[in-house]
């Protein structure tokens, strides 16, 4: 990316052909959440960022106030947010305010109709093959003989995310091996099957998780997050996964309990007691190894006995948004399906296909989880802008450009 857009060379021209936008690219043929990731402030000036519907421009809506990276500012590079659920047959389109930091006014806007002579100030035609498959933007913040034409004073990745419900077992999965578990607890009839993605932990006592079933030939360590610890990071990305397993608390290690282990979890004694907190499996990985590499990893790996990524009782920090965890509940326990292989994956990487029966693991609970929606089931809402009222420096000094 750095190499296509020139963006560690200040002052090189951006090639004609990587300017502009396919707009096919940027409208919502569904419902979809919206996130925007920084990933480099190359300008002198403290620009602001918005979006707008092309159908309707003039009504824009920030961002960040300031898009502004540096020592004190409130953005790094990878500080990500959330613009909600925007509703099937927009037009997605990004602006900025040139210098508004410093009282400027002028918006510059990602169609060239609304610009000063028609001219473009957005790139946005990087191949996202090699991007993995992420939207690029960049803008040029300058107009008139200053004009530079680098098109990396502001560069975000934009994460399109579809609206979907999830899988839920009695609707969409026929599998044997998770009804004659359902059947033998009880639990088989819709009525018991929870949609929801969190669970809310008790405020005292002990959880008791007891492996039933354990058909996986990936040895695994599966734990709990409290969605607090995440609630600002992007779940289909990269930085998302690591801050997870980072604050992960490990429940079971499949190198050390087998099928029948009986695994005692006190929250009070790791601060999540009542915490809303969502599951985290690391398929034949450690949590260790993953924090060391965490790029390298991959949903489904091109040999059996790769290493692979963390998935997730939350859907949409799976890969494709497919849930890996099936969930039931009654009055006394709490029964987890969980397939250890990523069921789908867009990028087309090699590697051996989920079966998707939901086989792989199966866990009792007690006492039951509370289920709990996760921002209305699968969506959050709109991130709080957190650069409002910043008046600083952006510690931009002329060299900065070079450490993209």
């Amino acid at each position: 990316l750095k190499y296509k857009l020139n963006a560690n060379n200040d002052g090189i021209p951006l090639e004609e052909h990587k300017r502009g936008f396919n707009h096919s690219d940027f409208q919502l043929s569904e419902d979809s959440e919206i996130y925007v990731t920084a990933l480099y402030d190359g300008a002198r000036y403290i620009n602001s960022l918005f979006w707008y519907d092309a159908n309707n421009p003039f009504e824009t809506h920030t961002i960040w106030e300031s898009f502004a990276t540096g020592p004190t500012a409130p953005l790094v590079q990878g500080s990500s947010t959330n613009l909600g659920v925007v509703p099937a047959g927009t037009d997605v389109r990004f602006g900025m305010v040139s210098d508004r930091g410093n009282g400027g006014t002028r918006r510059l806007y990602q169609d060239p109709y609304l610009n000063p002579g028609g001219q473009d100030f957005v790139a946005a035609k990087i191949d996202m093959s090699e991007t993995g498959g992420q939207l690029i933007v960049s803008f040029e913040d300058q107009i008139g003989p200053n004009r530079d034409n680098d098109f990396n004073d502001i560069i975000i990745q934009v994460d399109i995310v579809p609206k979907s419900d999830g899988t839920t077992h009695f609707n969409n999965i026929e599998s044997a091996s998770v009804n004659n578990a359902l059947s033998n607890l009880g639990l088989l009839s819709a009525q018991y099957e929870n949609i929801e993605e969190l669970y809310t932990l008790p405020l005292s006592g002990s959880v008791f998780l007891e492996v039933t079933q354990d058909l996986s030939d990936r040895n695994y360590t599966l734990g709990v997050v409290p969605i607090n610890s995440v609630a600002t990071y992007n779940p289909t990305g990269v930085v998302f996964r690591t801050v997870a397993v980072k604050n992960m608390v490990a429940l079971i290690n499949d190198r050390v309990d087998d099928v029948g282990s009986i695994i005692e979890f006190v929250p009070s004694e790791h601060n999540l007691a009542g915490e809303d907190v969502f599951f985290v499996l690391i398929p034949n990985n450690t949590p260790e190894n993953f924090l060391s590499h965490p790029h390298r990893y991959t949903p489904r790996g091109d040999l059996d006995d790769s290493k692979r990524q963390p998935l997730f009782s939350l859907n949409t920090a799976n890969p494709d948004g497919y849930d890996q965890f099936l969930s039931f509940s009654n009055d006394s326990k709490t029964f987890l399906a969980i397939e250890d292989l990523a069921r789908e994956t867009s990028s087309g990487e090699p590697g051996e296909v989920s079966s998707s029966t939901f086989s792989s693991i199966h866990i009792n609970i007690t006492p039951k989880l509370t289920p709990k929606a996760y921002q209305n089931s699968t969506y959050r809402q709109m991130t709080t802008d957190v650069t409002i009222g910043w008046d600083g420096n952006d510690g931009w000094n002329g060299v900065q450009n070079g450490d993209f």
